[in-house]
């Protein structure tokens, strides 16, 4: 992929690893929220979209022009993360959380297939063993926890799955601004969890300073550097990267609830760390060795 082996990986990495570290805290927000799915979901677009629509406006105010082209990148993008986000809550709440989070751990196969098939992008061995290596370590993560029983939780998880995968090759397209597709998000998910909730519930008081830090911050900008990411990166490397908020959300759990993760956690999280870490410094000596031998 000689394209792509430019400062653009190292910029796309550095974006995206940023939006997953914050994004990690997702769980331990959500826990601390303690608010029914429907009602998380509802808040919570409501105050991605607020958070957006007022960045957009400052950065439009400062000079950099915040555009909406009516393009089917932009509507899919925002539609993807929308349905990502309100799938996700509500498998949470319909199936053991290990279930969820392993089904998710599939989106670099999704994510490598949709890119294929849509973009046409090619898929070369380390991103394979990395995709591969990472599927492992979250087996490994999860094998002792999952449940049996197939069900709703299941497939909601894998629609968040797939949605997020597909919101990563609508954002490679997209030409409009990133704080205003992930505004349309919020607003879908807020949309849809309003008509499922048939109403409008406001949570008590003591919930809305981590739902404000969930909803206001963490969130927004985690869905901004991910919508940015698949410009500068193959879609499926997007996904893998993902896959360490997995492995660290736990880890946050651990250190504000107390809530052991084990040593199978600590073990798959060190291999789907190092599956990222090696995918990233197998490209960075890649792009240098190009940029050495164009001088």
């Amino acid at each position: 992929m000689p394209g792509l082996l430019d400062d653009r990986y190292v910029r796309g990495a550095v974006i995206v690893l940023g939006g997953v570290l914050l994004m990690s805290f997702d769980a331990a927000l959500i826990r601390a929220v303690g608010l029914p799915a429907g009602v998380l979901s509802l808040w919570r677009g409501v105050l991605i979209c607020a958070a957006m629509v007022l960045a957009a406006s400052l950065c439009h105010a400062g000079g950099a022009r915040q555009r909406w082209h009516n393009e089917w990148a932009a509507w899919g993008n925002g539609l993807m993360f929308g349905v990502a986000s309100v799938a996700f809550v509500y498998s949470i709440e319909s199936t053991s959380a290990a279930n969820t989070l392993f089904i998710m751990a599939t989106m670099p196969v999704w994510s490598a297939v949709l890119g294929r098939v849509f973009l046409r992008t090619s898929i070369d061995r380390p991103t394979v063993l990395a995709i591969m290596v990472s599927l492992v370590g979250m087996t490994i993560i999860f094998a002792s926890q999952l449940s049996s029983a197939a069900g709703r939780g299941e497939l909601l998880a894998l629609l968040a799955a797939v949605s997020m995968s597909g919101g990563f090759v609508f954002s490679s397209r997209r030409r409009s601004s990133p704080f205003l597709t992930t505004a349309v998000g919020g607003a879908l998910c807020a949309l849809t969890a309003a008509v499922l909730l048939r109403g409008v519930e406001v949570p008590a008081l003591g919930s809305w300073l981590p739902l404000v830090a969930e909803g206001f911050v963490v969130m927004p900008v985690g869905l901004v550097c991910l919508s940015v990411g698949p410009r500068l990166l193959p879609v499926h490397h997007v996904a893998i990267f993902v896959l360490a908020e997995t492995v660290l959300g736990p880890v946050w759990v651990w250190m504000f609830f107390h809530e052991n993760p084990g040593p199978a956690s600590l073990v798959g999280g060190a291999v789907v760390i190092g599956a990222i870490v090696s995918l990233n410094m197998y490209y960075i000596r890649l792009s240098r060795k190009e940029r050495v031998g164009a001088v």
